[in-house]
């Protein structure tokens, strides 16, 4: 049944949607005949908007107080006469109209989902403290942003309408950060590793490692997995060859050789990230096959939470990390104290976001260039609070218990009765900025409808830049990255 703290969405809306407010720890409801004017409603660009009684619902509840978040193709068949105020916008994701009364409604320009799951991914250039700016390949559709700019739109138009807007925390219990590292050790030296361990040691913190398993054998390195296991940090396969094919039956026979090379050594392989963090359909179709249940691609989504992201139920989840790992910055000619700086940045954007930070490096002529960063990072984390420090499966089992989480609430006089399940507690974030935790059972206190604000000033209604490419250029100079990569690894 919906609440006050549930935000209903049309059962036949495309998963993409819900399974960005589950990302979100959003509570959702399915938008029904039972969905009342106290809960928000989120209609994104969905199959049933062509529906004359769905339409004529929304519209009785939005008269009775509910507040609207609509894409564009809804928007445009609702009969919706008040004057809207339009920002005009080529940005996904933009608020493009909005208006308070007779409550408030906002109108994103969001793009289709199958536009949005399209996997394409170009050469992107990122810009951190002090203008510096580094080049990877990403996936063109900036989906963490994406699932932000609606998580901020909902919170803004219950805050208008004077109610709490809820979500579930993205760490577990009391914790209100997570920092969590991943090492892509694409080659072995028996220096590198070691020097790593004893950064990571010193820092206090575990790991998880996808190993490139052929050179690994080579070097001998798969006898020191051992090791890495007794110090708690977790291992994955990064592949037996360090190659992403593009098809589904090589990709599959790769990692199955990489995991029987693994088993032999008492590892256990449960999950990959593809070798070059080149992700392609035929990798994933691949980690489908072999009965995986995630991995961790930059190339397929970044700088978000775990979760599914098309919302299918047989989808390896992923767990994306920030995709520039040091030794991309000291190749753009940053010194060791810009790395630093760089990453304490990051850090302090996640905690901001109340989201985890998951960093990635690689041992060879990477972090063993800068050794302090992870204690750094660690005593950076720990003085802001208590600090979660998982591996990234155990960052996927919170996540994905965290989406079974189930919450009821009850308006009274004195406020809205809340009782959850669910390992992380429930944030409320209430129209005068301050903020309850709720873990259990508790009682958000109530508060009178806020003063709607103008429009014009509100930051949700300012269009966010938009990254783009030189549609021209941008395949050429993904080629030529790939290339460079390839020759790194053939010289090695």
């Amino acid at each position: 049944m919906p609440s006050p703290l549930h935000v209903a969405i049309p059962a036949a809306a495309h998963p993409y949607w819900r399974a960005a407010l589950q990302r979100s720890g959003v509570p959702t409801a399915s938008l029904d005949a039972n969905t009342g004017p106290e809960s928000t409603l989120f209609l994104p660009d969905a199959g049933d908007h062509d529906s004359p009684a769905q339409r004529q619902h929304v519209v009785r509840l939005h008269r009775a107080g509910a507040p609207v978040l609509a894409g564009t193709a809804w928007a445009q068949t609702l009969d919706m006469p008040t004057r809207l105020h339009w920002f005009g916008s080529a940005d996904p994701g933009a608020v493009l109209a909005a208006r308070t009364t007779p409550a408030p409604l906002a109108i994103l320009d969001l793009p289709s989902a199958e536009r949005l799951l399209r996997p394409a991914a170009s050469l992107a250039r990122r810009t951190g403290p002090g203008g510096l700016a580094v080049r990877e390949v990403l996936a063109d559709v900036d989906h963490g942003a994406l699932r932000r700019r609606v998580e901020r739109a909902l919170c803004h138009l219950a805050h208008t309408a004077g109610r709490p807007f809820a979500r579930f925390a993205h760490h577990p219990g009391a914790y209100r950060q997570t920092l969590a590292i991943r090492i892509d050790a694409d080659g072995f030296r028996a220096a590198a590793t070691a020097a790593l361990r004893a950064s990571l040691q010193r820092a206090n913190l575990r790991s998880t490692w996808f190993v490139d398993v052929e050179r690994h054998a080579r070097g001998d390195g798969l006898a020191g997995l051992a090791d890495l296991a007794a110090d708690g940090h977790e291992l994955q396969s990064h592949g037996f060859r360090h190659y992403t094919y593009r098809s589904r039956a090589r990709n599959e026979r790769n990692l199955r050789r990489s995991a029987a090379a693994l088993a032999a050594f008492g590892v256990r392989a449960t999950a990959t990230a593809a070798p070059f963090g080149t992700w392609n359909p035929g990798f994933e179709q691949a980690v489908r096959a072999l009965g995986w249940t995630w991995s961790s691609e930059f190339s397929r989504v970044h700088d978000d939470v775990p979760g599914p992201l098309g919302g299918t139920p047989d989808e390896p989840w992923q767990v994306p990390v920030h995709p520039i790992c040091p030794a991309l910055l000291f190749a753009a000619g940053a010194g060791v104290a810009e790395v630093h700086a760089w990453f304490l940045a990051e850090l302090a954007a996640c905690r901001e976001r109340g989201e985890p930070a998951v960093f990635y490096g690689h041992p060879i002529d990477d972090l063993e260039r800068c050794p302090d960063l992870l204690p750094e990072l660690a005593v950076a984390a720990r003085a802001a609070g208590p600090l979660w420090q998982p591996t990234l499966g155990e960052l996927v089992a919170f996540h994905r218990e965290r989406s079974t989480s189930t919450l009821t609430a009850r308006s009274t006089a004195t406020g809205i009765e809340i009782e959850s399940s669910g390992p992380a507690a429930l944030q409320v974030q209430m129209p005068d900025g301050s903020e309850q935790w709720v873990l259990g059972r508790g009682t958000a206190a109530a508060l009178e409808p806020a003063a709607a604000p103008n429009a014009a000033d509100s930051a949700l209604l300012v269009p966010q830049p938009r990254r783009r490419v030189r549609a021209d250029r941008a395949p050429l100079r993904t080629k030529k990255l790939q290339l460079a990569r390839l020759w790194r690894e053939l010289k090695r």
